[in-house]
């Protein structure tokens, strides 16, 4: 396996499906709306991009050709849909539009992650590939923080957070 399937792997490994039980206030109904029905599914998209982009890091034939046509034709074009999806949530709540905001970066610092990818397999830059891999890792643990974050949120609020 490639040091970017590996990356992008580990990427994945941080992926985010939660489970929130509860009832309560405006803020713990904010929350409850947005995980269970506004990241969800833009969370089920990205996670459909990356394990593509993963699969094709990880193939043994024709790889750099096929992270170059996957990232250009399918990759990039639709994460910038979903950076703009992601931007114009509606939410009222100032704890979870900054808890948001701050997804949203990351989300904004992996695209451009993504850009640089492309331009390194292009050129068959494996030096510059090994920073992009390191990039990538310290996106997915910012993620990581950020579900973190989310879960504390939740606790302050009633809600029961867990994954499945």
């Amino acid at each position: 396996m490639s040091k970017t399937a590996k990356a992008l792997g580990l990427w994945l490994a941080a992926g985010f499906a939660p489970l929130l039980v509860g009832c309560g206030d405006d803020v713990q109904e904010a929350v409850q709306r947005y995980v269970a029905q506004q990241m969800r599914p833009l969370l089920a998209e990205e996670k459909a991009l990356l394990d593509a982009l993963n699969q094709a890091a990880a193939a043994k034939k024709n790889r750099e050709q096929r992270m170059e046509e996957l990232l250009e034709k399918e990759t990039l074009p639709r994460y910038e849909r979903l950076i703009r999806r992601l931007a114009a949530l509606p939410l009222k709540q100032p704890q979870v539009r900054q808890l948001h905001g701050r997804y949203v970066t990351i989300v904004q610092e992996q695209y451009d992650t993504l850009v640089d990818l492309l331009a390194a397999v292009r050129d068959r830059d494996n030096a510059r590939r090994e920073t992009i891999n390191q990039a990538l890792r310290r996106q997915g643990e910012q993620k990581t923080e950020w579900r973190a974050d989310l879960k504390k949120l939740c606790e302050r609020h009633g809600l029961a957070y867990g994954s499945r």
